[in-house]
């Protein structure tokens, strides 16, 4: 079973602009894994840019435009409870290191693999903000370091600082830059989320205690309001980007695991979560009444986002869940057509294609039929077991796995 907060969604097909030069956070500029750098036609050897050895972990790859940033981790061969957590930074031309922060950490879990708990590297993504890399660890610690030099600015820990408790999987929701802060997801006896100054790591605000989730938050508007939409461990909420008041609240049943999925939001001011905590899949709709806003929900269903990102082209959601790829309609949570061979992928959307990276390390560019996936071009960007949604920054998309990292020419090369 993956830790990776992966949440996360995959929206609308983007206009065709310019490559997107930088993916400052989880999900990319906007956060939902879509970018204006086309796909390319074919997909072969001769894309593979680069690739470098890299430590463990489901950490993704984020991008300023100069250098790429991302974790790994090390466990101990004797006690795997224990390890070090780096935070790097890479030459994007060559994936040569720039520089590394290293810390230990301790209380890792002690199973023999992955799926049960064990080996673990960090799961949340860093994200950039004023020039400054923040990133959470596996077991809460945050750093935030110079993004040029990688000089320690500051650190704190999200257990003893904030009461802050560990999800099943780990610390995995990634920090987001909010404005001229950034956004801690915590989790715990103390708040649910933080917004911190990166310069100093100085509390700005934090939202009431909620237990956490695997979700990374979402910068969105909704209803005509600029808020923060948050997935909990059984609440989704809406909170106020000025002070984090919660501006509205959805709840829901505490059952099975936590929640990974981040939510997606689409056109109408609706919003899709899933997860194990929710239970299958649930669309809302956020409104004002009266002088507030509420979610009322619009349907629920049956499928069930585990782990990976999802997407929307058109009125159909896209993603893998347990028992397949699907395609759900957004009308009324019908599932048209599932593929089984493909319920471990993530996706992105290049100006609007979808481009699917398998459990395996296939990487593909797609079509989604009436009936099922087409794969128009593929490459074998890598032969390790792959659960970390790729990136793309310029035009460059970037896979990650426990064991490498791939470069991907995006231009036909």
């Amino acid at each position: 079973m993956p830790r990776l907060p992966f949440a996360f969604v995959v929206a609308f097909a983007a206009s065709a602009l310019a490559a997107e030069p930088t993916w400052p956070q989880f999900g990319g500029p906007t956060g939902d894994f879509r970018t204006t750098t086309k796909a390319p036609d074919k997909l072969d050897d001769a894309a593979v840019l680069w690739r470098v050895p890299i430590g463990l972990g489901e950490s993704s790859v984020i991008g300023d435009g100069t250098r790429l940033y991302t974790m790994s981790g090390t466990s101990d061969e004797k006690d795997r409870t224990t390890g070090t957590e780096s935070v790097i930074a890479l030459d994007p031309k060559t994936g040569k290191p720039l520089w590394e922060y290293k810390y230990t950490v301790s209380g890792l879990p002690k199973g023999e693999t992955p799926v049960k708990g064990g080996r673990c590297g960090p799961q949340a993504s860093p994200c950039v903000v004023g020039g400054r890399v923040i990133a959470v660890g596996y077991t809460g610690h945050i750093s935030a370091l110079d993004a040029a030099t990688g000089k320690v600015l500051w650190e704190k820990e999200l257990v003893a600082d904030f009461g802050g408790e560990r999800p099943e999987f780990g610390f995995a929701s990634s920090p987001v830059p909010l404005d001229k802060l950034v956004l801690i997801p915590v989790g715990g006896k103390k708040t649910a989320l933080a917004a911190l100054d990166p310069a100093d790591g100085a509390v700005r605000w934090q939202t009431a205690a909620e237990r956490a989730s695997c979700a990374t938050p979402q910068v969105v508007t909704l209803a005509g309001v600029r808020q923060i939409v948050h997935l909990t461990r059984s609440v989704l909420h809406g909170y106020s980007t000025a002070d984090g008041t919660e501006l509205w609240a959805y709840k829901l049943p505490l059952e099975g695991l936590t929640n990974v999925p981040s939510p997606l939001v689409l056109p109408g001011d609706r919003v899709v979560i899933s997860g194990q905590g929710v239970k299958g899949m649930r669309l809302l709709k956020v409104a004002k009444d009266g002088e507030k806003l509420a979610a009322k929900e619009v349907w629920k269903a049956d499928p069930q986002f585990f782990y990976c990102n999802w997407g929307v082209i058109g009125d159909v959601l896209y993603g893998a869940t347990q028992t397949g790829f699907v395609a759900v309609s957004l009308k009324d949570g019908e599932v048209q057509w599932a593929n089984a061979g493909l319920k471990d992928a993530n996706l992105v959307l290049a100006d609007g294609v979808p481009l699917l990276l398998a459990k395996d390390g296939r990487l593909a560019r797609c079509k989604f039929t009436d009936t099922g996936v087409e794969e128009t071009a593929k490459l074998a960007a890598t032969p390790h077991r792959t659960w970390t949604p790729p990136s793309v920054v310029g035009t460059t998309l970037y896979v990650r796995n426990a064991k490498e990292l791939v470069a991907v020419s995006l231009t036909g090369r």
